[in-house]
């Protein structure tokens, strides 16, 4: 006799188990979004002459100071934060995205970390703070006013005859309007102040 009950157990046997089976995807599903830690490490790394601090404000606040030309490790809470950072004796504020674990490399002021700051994960402190002492050089026999500025900062600078001042300048990212009389005549423009390259007033006429 042909027992015809026998698909019939084997469709609803077939079907429990699945139904135990969803349960566990939900679960797998679930951990698969939250894999991310719960706490990321951040280290700091300061060659700069000045105190590095980032203050960090998100799911909670910290302090973070690194004193001059050491490195530091600290262990942080997962979550994006508002900061204020200070170095080079400047601030900056912003946002930073802490959902991975993070370095931060802080160059001598006026310089970058290069291609180690653009690594994947890694910071570099001169893309927010990047200041430079730049050599202004009056190249004429007459006292000149010149007037120096950015939509952020500007710098006014009286230089006698043949004298050299140095100027800090808060972001050496920044192009620069400049204006002055010479010879009675008005010399304004456009420029990128560079470190190693003097800025130099002068005179057209001869």
């Amino acid at each position: 006799m042909i027992n015809r009950s026998t698909p019939l157990r084997i469709i609803i046997l077939a079907a429990i188990v699945f139904a135990l089976a969803i349960p566990s995807v939900a679960v797998m599903a679930a951990d698969d979004d939250d894999d991310r830690p719960h706490e990321i490490f951040f280290w700091v790394y300061n060659e700069s002459q000045f105190d590095f601090t980032l203050w960090l404000y998100g799911p909670t606040t910290y302090t973070i100071t690194v004193p001059p030309d050491s490195e530091g490790f600290f262990v942080i809470k997962n979550g994006w934060y508002s900061f204020t950072m200070f170095s080079c004796n400047l601030s900056e504020v912003g946002t930073f995205d802490f959902t991975t674990h993070k370095t931060m490399h802080v160059p001598i002021c006026g310089a970058t970390a290069g291609h180690i700051g653009n690594a994947n994960n890694h910071f570099d402190a001169s893309d927010f703070i990047r200041p430079a002492t730049i050599q202004i050089r009056n190249k004429t026999f007459e006292q000149i006013g010149v007037f120096i500025r950015t939509l952020d900062e500007y710098h006014f600078m009286t230089l006698e005859p043949l004298e050299i001042q140095w100027l800090l300048i808060e972001d050496a990212r920044d192009e620069f309007v400049y204006s002055y009389i010479a010879c009675d005549e008005l010399v304004s423009g456009y420029t990128r102040l560079y470190i190693s390259v003097p800025f130099d007033l002068t005179c057209n006429k001869k």
